[in-house]
């Protein structure tokens, strides 16, 4: 089969209808890990788990609990985190990405 492509992450293939993104991965010391996204209404969340046993079921239940239980803020409008120096940060530096 030329030009076939199959993605491995459950949360992105259907397991989770919230799910943004994500990147999986696993290095001897970490073992599996996972880090992924997910956004419901205003909110845009990320998860990171290292070594769990269930990181799909963790990162969906974390999701959850959070739009279910948080709130979500404008701290800043677009274009005015320059004039925020310092406000949300212990150091008196903010970088902009």
């Amino acid at each position: 089969m030329e030009g076939y492509w199959k993605n491995k992450n459950k949360l992105l293939t259907g397991l989770y209808e919230y799910s943004t993104g994500g990147k999986t991965g696993y290095t001897k010391l970490a073992k599996r890990t996972l880090v992924s996204t997910a956004a419901k209404g205003d909110a845009q969340l990320i998860a990171v788990t290292i070594n769990a046993p269930d990181d799909w079921k963790d990162h969906i239940s974390m999701f959850e609990y959070a739009f279910d239980h948080y709130k979500t803020y404008v701290l800043a409008e677009k274009g005015r985190l320059a004039s925020l120096k310092g406000t949300f940060t212990k150091k008196k530096s903010v970088y902009q990405a």
